[in-house]
């Protein structure tokens, strides 16, 4: 039995240079979210506490090293796209999963984290999976692929694709405490994945699957707001997609952008380091705003923030939001007399602002898209790159990140709502004029 860190049993998501930043973020906000108030730890794990580069424009910063975190009791290694082939590679990272896995009561990976599982040894003669386009270089490690959306062999399991990063966490995380436990952090993630285009058709992939690069055209920057205390689900799950699409369509730019250029800290404890300030970039085509708790109702009166919302909208061809970032575009008045969508539990602050809610994944009106809560940015985000190019640009961005749900134990039933959450809710409604009183004071005042 592994080792434990106070009277916590640490639930260790490793990382390393190039990994895959959705399924590190989504990983992470499923974990931390039910392991509030137990007898788990989350904690990302990676060569180094400095900032590294991930498979976005994105730095994140590790929260422990290596050496931190000797005995995990669960290990999960996180996938990176090409960058887990040469991660193979890295003595370090190698030495520590094949050291760590030796007490670790669940050792796991998402996507191409199968890669490195591998390298250390542990995959041999065994069943497992990975991203469809890495199953080859899984096999020369002696592993049997699988194509399923993960794979269990003895006490290792593999993940598919990125969605495995919140399926697969999901699963354990009823194991580990119970599926009551798990539905509650999906239902609060909102993971109720529609993929606009419907699920990968595994008929149609063949070869590599991708189609080569286009000719740039000219430069379309799109901006991704960042602030303190944000979800960083919201901004990751997009940031992800934009970034695959530039593969595509190098003309396409993303870039996070906040007041400052300094460590930003999530409501989930992860710190990043954003690209550029507001001020330089002034005029981006395409704007996404993200969401979150009570920072992001703060945010409604943070001047800065308002007023880059309004400059970008301005000039912008799409201005779009994930989660309660749709309560800032309430909150400068883009959302007046528009259908709207935002996180369940906010709907009440829409009303305010003139905004009319509808309970879909994501609703477009005009320019402006907004996506339901947290993890739906995902799904928007599919559906933004099919308006800014064609569907099937998009179907290869969801083919390229293997964007294949599964959720275990089935989709959201939004009219059967456990009473918690029906609570939670209602208390919302009585909170939202205390927060919206300020910002609707601003927006008649122009600011």
């Amino acid at each position: 039995m592994s080792k434990k860190n106070g009277n916590k049993k640490q639930i260790a998501l490793v990382v390393y240079p190039g990994f895959s930043l959705l399924e590190l973020v989504a990983a992470h906000h499923v974990w931390v979210s039910a392991t509030m108030m137990s007898a788990y730890e989350t904690v990302v794990v990676g060569p180094t506490t400095d900032f590294i580069a991930s498979s976005t424009p994105l730095k994140l910063r590790p929260q422990k090293t290596f050496a931190e975190v000797p005995h995990p009791y669960a290990l999960l290694v996180v996938g990176g796209g090409e960058t887990a082939v040469p991660a193979t590679q890295n003595q370090e990272l190698v030495d520590y999963v094949r050291q760590a896995a030796q007490e670790a009561a669940i050792i796991g990976s998402f996507s191409t984290g199968s890669l490195v599982l591998g390298a250390a040894g542990l995959l041999s003669g065994k069943q497992a999976t990975t991203h469809w386009a890495y199953a080859s270089a899984l096999e020369q490690w002696g592993a049997h692929y699988v194509r399923q959306p993960w794979v269990e062999d003895g006490q290792i399991i593999t993940g598919a694709g990125a969605a495995t990063a919140v399926d697969m966490s999901l699963l354990l995380v009823s194991r580990l405490r119970s599926q009551k436990a798990a539905k509650q952090v999906q239902i609060m993630a909102e993971w109720d994945p529609h993929p606009p285009f419907g699920g990968i058709n595994w008929s149609r992939v063949n070869g590599n699957g991708s189609a080569p690069a286009a000719a740039a055209g000219a430069a379309k920057t799109v901006a991704l707001v960042m602030y303190q205390g944000l979800t960083v689900f919201d901004l990751v799950g997009p940031l992800e997609l934009m970034t695959a699409l530039s593969r595509l369509r190098p003309e396409f730019q993303p870039v996070v952008v906040s007041e400052k250029v300094a460590p930003i800290t999530s409501d989930s404890g992860l710190t990043f380091m954003p690209n550029k300030t507001f001020a330089e970039v002034p005029n981006p085509q395409v704007l996404i705003v993200p969401g979150g708790g009570t920072p992001t109702l703060r945010a409604m009166s943070d001047p800065a923030i308002r007023r880059y919302i309004k400059t970008a909208d301005k000039g912008s061809q799409f201005t779009t939001s994930v989660c309660t970032g749709a309560l800032l575009l309430a909150s400068v008045g883009l959302l007046q007399g528009r259908e709207a969508t935002t996180h369940w539990g906010y709907v009440g602050y829409l009303p305010p602002y003139g905004a009319r809610y509808r309970q879909e994944r994501w609703v477009q009106s005009g320019k402006i898209i907004n996506s339901a809560g947290v993890s739906a940015g995902i799904d928007m985000a599919l559906h933004l790159i099919a308006q800014l190019t064609d569907e099937e640009t998009a179907r290869q961005v969801q083919l390229a990140i293997h964007y294949d749900p599964a959720p275990p134990f089935g989709n959201i039933d939004y009219d059967r709502l456990p009473a918690m959450f029906r609570i939670l809710q209602t208390v919302m409604r009585v909170q939202a004029p205390f927060y919206t009183r300020k910002p609707k004071q601003m927006l008649r005042q122009g600011v």
